[in-house]
Formats: structure tokens, sequence, C-alpha cells
């Protein structure tokens, strides 16, 4: 195979970056020793939010690891009840994600407990757990569980994403605590006590989002999207906007990209995807600049999930009620880190966006040179595959979940968070500032 920008697993990247594998058919190789369990109660199987968690974890887990996701505890009768799901039956839209049927866990890998399951193996054993609009990961024989409830499905899929982070660092090595500790947050109060467990505000949600950006974070966004409580016949309407079209190196952090969707528009891909769960769409297949100009009937909020800097630049020129841009680590170093930022017109997104200093291409082959030269390319080309971005999909979906929050929040009266940062591995030490001002005219369902 010859590997290169476009085809690159953005996992297996970080591998080789953080020298944990000598060259890239290493890195895949041990990609594909990367597998873990989940262990699915009765309960959590029959509960729209606790299917959304078990296919968060199927879908980003096996782009993450793809050694295999293996899922355990179903009958094969439940009938699947959350909108993420492809199929009539929960287990075939398990299996659709590319999830395996077991009939017991298995005790070789780390696993995961979902609802009333308890698990036994020679690895991390933790819990999933949720509740209101908190969510997280705790070591299983805690015995520690929130409600569980579906109130805020977005909780339940941050708390899918710090699982699957927990088993990726736990495979990668070098934390030993990974799987064995207590992670967690409050999408409605980041800062404080997520095991609280106090936070059940009514989930008001918006009644039409402008995307701007449809990869990996557009993409978990749309995913998101798609397990909120939305009553039937009143979905959001999404103006999606994108000029990419799919390459074999997004299905290892796009949620939505599968083999058969190579080559299409990102924004046809994400489309489709929604229309199918009965959301309407609007598709922008040219470039975002301050030129445009929102009109009155148009999403008031926009999400940014470019790596653009003069786009980001603009986001406060087209007249948006709010902005809301989010970065994601993209250098191995910082794989898990990730950085939200709100904008409401006033100036500020032309300064919170200056250039950075130099190209960082040449520290990322000098880390580990003769895996870039093993790639066969051009000096050219060797550069262009060293400064492409890393990625693990478990990160757009924990940020997908804040961003959300972020808008429900301000829909629920809240004030504007301003800065949002920090790590997965380290979430609960999440920093955030508030911008102390709230939303105009915002536009919700409730």
């Amino acid at each position: 195979m010859n590997l290169n920008r476009d085809n690159l697993h953005r996992g297996a990247k970080i591998l080789v970056d953080l020298k944990l594998a000598a060259g890239w058919p290493e890195a895949l190789a041990m990609m594909q020793r990367y597998q873990f369990g989940i262990v699915v109660g009765p309960d959590a199987a029959m509960s729209s939010a606790g299917q959304a968690c078990l296919l968060t974890m199927v879908n980003a887990g096996l782009r993450s690891c793809p050694g295999g996701v293996y899922v355990s505890g179903l009958t094969g009768q439940e009938p699947t009840l959350t909108r993420l799901g492809t199929d009539a039956l929960l287990i075939q839209s398990v299996c659709s994600l590319g999830g395996t049927i077991e009939v017991s866990a298995r005790q070789d890998m780390a696993l995961i407990c979902l609802g009333d399951a308890t698990a036994k193996s020679d690895h991390p054993v933790m819990r999933v757990t949720f509740g209101g609009w908190s969510g997280g990961v705790v070591p299983e024989n805690l015995g520690f569980r929130l409600g569980e409830d579906s109130t805020f499905p977005a909780a339940a899929i941050a708390a899918s994403s710090l699982a699957v982070a927990e088993c990726f660092s736990h495979l990668m090595g070098g934390n030993i605590m990974a799987g064995r500790r207590e992670l967690g947050v409050s999408l409605l109060k980041p800062g404080s006590n997520w095991k609280d467990g106090y936070d059940t505000a009514g989930p008001y949600l918006p009644e039409s989002l402008w995307l701007l950006g449809l990869g990996h974070l557009g993409q978990a966004l749309a995913w998101t999207m798609g397990a909120m409580p939305y009553p039937d016949g009143r979905l959001a309407h999404l103006v999606l906007q994108d000029t990419d079209i799919a390459k074999e190196s997004n299905i290892s952090t796009s949620l939505l990209t599968f083999p058969n969707r190579l080559g299409l528009p990102k924004t046809r891909i994400a489309s489709s995807w929604l229309e199918e769960r009965g959301f309407s769409t609007r598709m922008v297949e040219h470039h975002f600049s301050g030129d445009l100009r929102r009109a009155q009937n148009e999403p008031g909020i926009l999400i940014c999930g470019v790596d653009n800097l003069p786009a980001r630049r603009e986001l406060e020129q087209p007249g948006f009620n709010l902005a809301i841009d989010a970065g994601l680590g993209a250098r191995a170093s910082d794989f898990d880190g990730f950085c939200i930022q709100t904008f409401t017109n006033q100036g500020r997104a032309k300064l919170a966006f200056p250039d950075p200093p130099m190209s960082s291409n040449v520290n990322a082959i000098d880390a580990n040179r003769a895996a870039y030269e093993g790639l066969g390319l051009d000096k050219c080309g060797m550069h262009l595959a060293a400064d492409a971005a890393v990625g693990v999909p478990f990160v757009g979906v924990f940020v997908a979940a804040l961003v959300i929050a972020e808008i429900c929040r301000a829909i629920n009266g809240e004030s504007l968070l301003d800065t949002v940062a920090g790590n997965l591995g380290s979430i609960n030490e999440i920093d955030f500032a508030s911008l102390g001002t709230r939303i105009r005219n915002p536009g919700y369902i409730s």
C-alpha cells in the first residue's frame, strides 16, 4: 500500500509521532491489536440514552481501536430506540457499525460495563455512567452510578467518549491508571463535581444550526444531534457548509464516513445521514468568508469545526447571534486536547486566532525521521504527511457534546462560557471562563 497524507490512519500517526512504533507497518499492526469489550445490562439496552452510549462507543471505538469492539449482554430482541441506530433491532445496529457480538464478555481485554452489567477481566474494567447533564467513567468495583436517564443524551455520549479514550490510553501504555480512575464532566456546569448529579435542567434544543466543517468535529456534531430528544416532527434544520470530499484518512476520525462513502462531498454524507433521521438540511459547498451575510431566516448559531485561520477570524462577520469555534489537538503530544471559544459579534474573533510562529512539520519528521522517509514520498510529500493532523474520533465526540451543551445551556438561560479547554485524560481539571453574557434570539424547541 502506498501511504500518503490522504490515506494515513490518523490514530496510527499518533503511535509513529510518539515513537511508540518504529514505522508505519508496525503502527498499523499495533492498531489491529487494539480492542476492547462492552458488557450491556438489560436496562441500558432498553434505554434510548443507553443505546446512544453503546452505539457511540462502537462507532468511535472501531475507528480508534480497529482490532475490534466486542459487545455482550444483548438478547437480540431489543428494538432500536435511538435515531443513531441503522436497523430495527439494536443488535443489528451494533453489527452495522462493525461491532462484534459475543455471548459472554471476554477476559483478555479492557471492558466497559454499561447499565446493570458486571464483568471481570485481566485488564481494566470500568463503568460508563451518566445522568442529567453529567457523565463519566469510574472503576467498576466502586459500584458508583448516576441516574442513567435519557434527559440529555449528550451526557451519555460524553461519557462514552471518555470510556473509549480510557481504553485507547490503556492500549497505548504509559499510564497505568487508564481505565482505573474516575473521569467525568458536568455539561451544564463544567468544573463542578460531575458525580453530584444535580444538573437536570430541561432539554431545550436549538431549532436550527449552521455547521461549518463536516469532518472530524462536524460529523461528531451531526451524530450527537441525532441522539438528542427532539419531538417527532419537530427536528432541527441544519445548514451544512464544507468544500471537501471524503478521503480514506477520514474513516479513522469521522463518525459518518464509511468506505462506501469515499469520494463523496462531506456535506452530502452528513446531509444524507441527517435527513434519513428526519432532520432538514441545506448544503453550502463554497468557502466561508467574511463576505457572507446571514439572512434573517437562516440559523442564528454557527458552529465552526475547521482548522482554517482566515475563516475562523471572520466568524463574527456574517451576523450570527452566536458563533462557537472548537479546536482539537492536532499533534501527537496533545491528541486528546481541545479548546472551545464563543463569539457574539464583538470583534474578538480576529484577535483570537493569530498566525502560528511556523509550521511544525519539520519537528514531526525529526521525531521519527525513518518512519516518514519510509513512506517513499518526495521531500514535499514527506513534509505534507508529517504535517497532517493526528486524530481519534472520541475527542471530537466529547467536544461535540460540550458544544451542543453550550448551546442548550444558553437557551436554558445560562450565561455563555467564553472558553472551555482541557484534555480528555485530565478532564476533571477542565479549564473554563465565563463570558457573562446571554444569547439573543436563540430559537429553540422544547
